[in-house]
């Protein structure tokens, strides 16, 4: 028995298409993304991310971050430090954002000010610290800084600048060192 080579290749193309035309007979049909819900949109988030690999800890947002606790002697760490209860309180703030307000001398221009307060931004970038800056009034600057257990030495520093009026943390205020009574 001979087989023709044309009846054969035609054999094999209608097979093909009669294949191809039932795996498209079973496939869904596209949804458009208005008609989906919720649950179908998350469903696809997460088939999307699923082959992604996992962001370090100190990558991704903080609400998503580990706590990985940490243990502690207390003694020890009560013993080393020079002020206890800033100590404790830096302890309690590390890996959290915060804010530190600083108060600037009121004799000195908006400009000034603002001059002051981006030099002791600048100092504390050069000094490794993660700081930013935001000036919420003519003499009132806002430090944020993404490691709270940092803010209390950063106090120390912003205290003994000669414009620095005020640093006020957690509602707890420092004053400056080259500050008079009469100018708070």
């Amino acid at each position: 028995m001979k087989f023709n080579s044309s009846l054969v290749t035609l054999f094999l193309i209608i097979s093909a298409f009669l294949i191809c035309d039932s795996f498209q007979a079973t496939k869904k049909p596209k949804k458009n993304i208005a008609d989906m819900t919720d649950a179908e949109i998350d469903k696809i988030a997460e088939e999307w991310d699923k082959d992604e690999e996992e962001l370090p800890d100190d990558e991704k947002p903080f609400h998503e971050r580990k706590n990985t606790g940490q243990n502690i002697d207390v003694q020890e760490f009560l013993k080393n430090s020079k002020n206890a209860a800033e100590s404790v309180k830096a302890f309690n703030k590390k890996n959290k954002p915060l804010m530190i307000f600083v108060e600037i001398r009121k004799s000195l221009s908006k400009l000034e000010a603002e001059d002051a307060s981006k030099i002791w931004s600048t100092a504390l970038f050069n000094a490794h610290y993660e700081v930013n800056r935001y000036m919420i009034d003519d003499h009132q600057a806002i430090f944020m800084v993404n490691d709270g257990s940092k803010a209390w030495e950063i106090k120390d520093y912003l205290v003994q600048q000669k414009d620095c009026l005020q640093v006020t943390i957690d509602q707890e205020k420092y004053p400056g060192l080259h500050i008079q009574k009469s100018e708070l």
